[in-house]
């Protein structure tokens, strides 16, 4: 699997499936062999298998039952893509078995620098198989038009650079020729008249050329819009569903550019997943001292009597943990606008 796929991506994906998942990270010794996982993420599926209570970060050596043979798959996994495991659930799990052991399939995959570990029946695997193949693609998409927006910065770059100052000193040169004609022939001017013409057509094609180049500076992309952007193709590009995206911010905490990527991830995979939308415009504006992503879809629409997803869930319990609010509403004729806003300085005091 290609290492561009980004993590909050994958739980998107992984989020989906009913079976116990969870997300590792590989961790190397000093002469670079595997020597532990840590733990980035999990469903509340997996916490319940397991015998002891589950938290982020935490190390596989310390917490598995067994865990040099965990650690084996896990090199596995990184090694040759993927391993299947063997597995019964017994007693001691968290899990209700009423005494039996439950015999499983453990399946570790790895995709990107991470070893995803879950327990899924054929239909789901398929299933992640596919969602997972479409964001890959959709992410080598991605780099593509990286790739080409940084090469369109070049060829700017190259223009003024070198071509802008050629022609530039073409003109001069020009000019320059046509007043010593005039000097030398008083009477003869038809040849001056058309160097003149010729000079004044190269200044307009260097007018025109800065202009380009100023539209190139002005659809240079930040970080954020380069992040983004990323993650909005991988999402709705399996789907078909175009976007658009507005930024207008100042420089804002990480810890903010967090929230905001989580948040543009949930409210796009919502309007597609649920809501067959074909488009999606997200807007992440600062107004004074908060910040707002506006998100607005030509789906099917919220029902605002129905309790909200986890999703949409946790993104309110975001917007609250930093002082701010979310709201959700159907718009009339269809489709859903979502406002989520929260100070811009991120946490408060």
């Amino acid at each position: 699997m290609p290492n561009h796929l980004d993590s909050d991506v994958l739980v998107n994906i992984l989020e989906g499936i009913g079976s116990h998942i969870a997300i590792h990270e590989v961790i190397f010794d000093e002469f670079g062999s595997i020597s532990d996982a840590c733990l980035l993420w999990c469903n509340e599926a997996y916490k319940r298998i397991r015998v002891d209570p589950v938290a982020k970060h935490q190390s596989m050596v310390a917490t598995y039952v067994d865990s040099h043979v965990a650690l084996a798959y896990v090199e596995r996994a990184w090694n040759e893509g993927q391993a299947f495991q063997y597995f019964e659930i017994g007693p001691s799990s968290r899990r209700e078995t009423l005494g039996v052991r439950v015999p499983t399939i453990v399946h570790w995959q790895r995709i990107g620098d991470l070893v995803v570990e879950f327990d899924a029946d054929l239909r789901e695997y398929k299933q992640f198989e596919v969602a997972l193949g479409d964001q890959t693609s959709a992410a080598s998409v991605s780099l593509v038009k990286q790739a080409v927006a940084n090469e369109r910065e070049r060829i700017a770059h190259d223009l003024h650079d070198s071509v802008i100052q050629q022609l530039y000193a073409t003109s001069l040169t020009l000019r320059v020729l046509a007043k010593s004609h005039i000097a030398h022939n008083e009477h003869e001017h038809g040849l001056s008249v058309e160097i003149a013409k010729i000079s004044t057509k190269i200044e307009s094609v260097i007018t025109e050329i800065r202009n380009k180049i100023l539209e190139v500076e002005e659809l240079r992309s930040s970080p954020l819009r380069i992040q983004l952007e990323e993650l909005l193709v991988s999402i709705l590009s399996p789907s078909g569903a175009h976007f658009d995206l507005k930024i207008n911010v100042t420089r804002l905490p990480q810890e903010l550019v967090s929230h905001i990527r989580a948040v543009c991830i949930e409210s796009a995979s919502n309007a597609v997943r649920h809501g067959a939308a074909t488009f999606v415009r997200v807007q992440v504006k600062q107004i004074a001292q908060t910040l707002h992503i506006i998100v607005t879809d030509n789906g099917t629409g919220v029902d605002p009597t129905k309790p909200l997803r986890n999703g949409l869930r946790n993104m309110e319990n975001r917007a609250k943990s930093l002082g701010g609010t979310m709201t959700l509403e159907a718009l009339q004729g269809g489709g859903t606008v979502l406002h989520w806003i929260v100070p811009s300085q991120g946490v408060p005091e």
